[in-house]
């Protein structure tokens, strides 16, 4: 089984001998050392700090660089309508074609990976760019009844609630990778999350942090915390939920999707094929995302839930809490499971 595995990881990669990293003429057709570092040709290597080095394989663009570039060779021949701009470096092009997006179809923002990838300047200058062509959009849209600013959110590893120089960058909101583990305390009493929930709400008055159940970078929820147990992980919703600040809910947390195939990626099956299936036919499942729906329209109808504040409501008989954001005011109470 071993010896098959490996032959099967050696095909998947075979590509890899069919192209040619050393010829430097060919190369320059492609992005070109000007653009991109990268360990192919004569193109400037990868550093080892965290704004210079290849992420996962992948060409570093050149981002930080004060040099005027043209477009890319190969644009040349890609139907991209991109043209050269005079005087302008790798980042303005890149702000360019996002805010462009923005401009013509009313993106209303942007989820970051990696941040800490890119020159905080450099974010702060796209989310400027974005806003101002999002009232582009806004004015020759007006009938769209979206008057929203551009909201910007960043994942930096381990980032947690506390309000970081991204905020000052650009960043809206950070997301908040302390939740996940957090939020298991509170699977077996709801009341253990009541102090996160008090000190969140404690921090974030002015800031925002965006909170998740599951991620494809660590884990699924369903299948690690709540045990595939459907009862847990309506709790584990109620958890999410009704917790201060933003939320995010990755795709299947709301229908009980399973931990998929890994292969060499030992956490690829966090991107497991979404369970439309079970969705249609299993009545616990279908009955898990009912709760899911009903905690996100009342999520929606009280935003005192994510921004109001936080006041524990003490008794003997049930445990419960308090939100109150101008004339919105929410109660929840906790009887046991």
């Amino acid at each position: 089984m071993d010896t098959l595995e490996a032959e099967i990881r050696t095909k998947l990669h075979s590509f890899n001998d069919f192209i040619r990293f050393n010829d430097n003429q060919a190369w320059q057709n492609w992005w070109g050392k000007e653009w991109v570092r990268a360990d192919i040709a004569d193109y400037d290597s990868p550093k080892f700090d965290d704004l210079k080095m290849s992420l996962a394989a992948l060409p570093d663009l050149k981002t930080e660089s004060e040099q005027a570039v043209k477009l890319p060779e190969f644009f040349a021949n890609k139907n991209t309508n991109a043209k050269t701009l005079p005087n302008a470096k790798v980042r303005d092009y890149l702000i360019g074609w996002l805010s462009d997006w923005v401009r013509k179809y009313g993106i209303d923002g942007f989820r970051v990976d990696t941040a800490k990838h890119v020159e905080k300047s450099t974010w702060l200058v796209l989310k400027q760019s974005a806003q101002q062509a999002l009232n582009e959009w806004q004015k020759a849209n007006p009938n769209a009844g979206f008057n929203d600013r551009f909201w910007m959110t960043g994942e930096a590893w381990g980032h947690g609630v506390f309000k970081s120089d991204y905020y000052q960058n650009g960043f809206d909101a950070m997301i908040n990778f302390d939740f996940q583990d957090q939020a298991k305390q509170g699977l077996n009493c709801f009341a253990h999350i009541e102090p996160i929930y008090a000190e969140m709400n404690r921090k974030l008055s002015d800031f925002n942090v965006l909170s998740y159940l599951s991620s494809h970078d660590t884990r699924l929820f369903f299948h690690s915390d709540s045990e595939q147990n459907i009862e847990k992980h309506k709790t584990a919703a109620n958890l999410l939920l009704l917790s201060p600040g933003a939320v995010q809910i990755y795709y299947g947390d709301e229908s009980g999707r399973t931990f998929g195939a890994t292969g060499s990626d030992l956490i690829q099956g966090t991107r497991s094929d979404m369970n439309w299936q079970e969705l249609q036919q299993d009545p616990q499942k279908q009955a898990l995302h009912q709760h899911w729906q009903k905690l996100t329209q009342f999520r929606q109808r009280h935003p005192a839930i994510g921004a109001g504040v936080h006041q524990l409501i003490k008794n003997d008989s049930y445990f419960a809490f308090k939100r109150v954001l101008n004339e919105d005011k929410v109660m929840v109470v906790w009887a046991g499971n």
